[in-house]
């Protein structure tokens, strides 16, 4: 299912176990750890949608939800993470992704006998949906895990049946200075799109984030452009698209078609939003939809 290799380290059980793609992951049963230490807005937000959070002392900068992640502790932010501010949190596991580091704080960590898990980083569904299989089983949670599954898949499958029509062309700005930064492929941004039903216009040309020129976003000709909430936090979308000339030439500038979705969705992986992220997103594209009653509606 995946292509990459997972990893999972047990650092106080002295327990290394190399996951290959397609074979079945054991997760390391930390039911007993007292004082969770989590890191990636996904991660904690799944720690804390099993039934967890009571159990987590401390969070990365950009674990933002659920309102309770606010008032903990911060350890720094998910790629550079201080060995000394986790210890001071007296953790018994530190929980993340194979994402987190710098690789060099773990050796810190071990000797501070800190458990540590990390789950697969991805950016699909397939990748979400086993990470809440391995934290299930970590926290002995698969029923709120298997529940939380259907949740999101049924969200899913609601918008799946709004995408009706021409798919609009959509494109993703993550930053708005200078020349913007767009999300290609193999991004969450790129996942989220695809299952609400449009084409990211990106993603023909490049996977993961790239600066992208005014003469290359007048030849992707968005019809929407999406911005994280950060970016229109203190200006209009007429101020955002004056700064970029190119973008207000588009269709999606032309026709002020401007959307928002929370930055903290794309951070670590897709997490439990996810499938109320992709249904607000499809809302907006097909505003027309006939099956928009009925998700309304229920």
């Amino acid at each position: 299912m995946f292509a990459r290799v997972f990893k999972t380290i047990a650092i106080t059980a002295g327990l290394t176990a190399t996951i290959l793609g397609g074979t079945q992951a054991v997760a390391k049963d930390i039911t007993q750890a007292q004082r969770l230490v989590t890191i990636g807005s996904s991660t904690t937000e799944l720690a804390f949608a099993l039934g967890a959070g009571d159990r987590v002392v401390a969070v990365d900068v950009t674990s933002k939800h659920p309102q309770q992640a606010l008032k903990l502790p911060k350890v720094g932010y998910y790629r550079s993470l201080s060995a000394e501010g986790i210890l001071s949190m007296k953790p018994d596991v530190l929980l993340g992704t194979d994402e987190m580091g710098p690789p060099a704080i773990f050796n810190q960590l071990q000797a501070g006998k800190v458990q540590i898990e990390q789950l697969p980083a991805g950016s699909d569904v397939d990748n979400l949906k086993r990470r809440i299989e391995l934290m299930a089983q970590m926290f002995e949670q698969p029923q709120a895990g298997q529940d939380l599954w259907i949740k999101i898949d049924n969200q899913l499958k609601a918008a799946a049946k709004m995408a009706e029509g021409k798919r609009p062309r959509v494109l993703f700005m993550l930053s708005h200075t200078g020349t913007p930064m767009m999300g290609g492929g193999d991004t969450e941004i790129d996942t989220l799109i695809t299952l609400a039903g449009g084409i990211n216009v990106a993603a023909e040309y490049f996977d993961s984030y790239r600066q992208v020129s005014a003469e290359s976003l007048l030849t992707m000709q968005p019809d929407i452009l999406i911005v994280s909430a950060s970016s229109l936090a203190d200006k209009s979308v007429e101020q955002l698209l004056s700064v970029q000339p190119g973008l207000a030439a588009t269709p999606a500038g032309i026709n002020k078609r401007v959307e928002v979705v929370d930055g903290t969705l794309l951070i670590g992986g897709l997490g439990p939003r996810t499938g109320e992220a992709v249904l607000e997103l499809a809302r907006k594209f097909y505003p027309a939809s006939p099956s928009l009653m009925t998700v309304q509606a229920n």
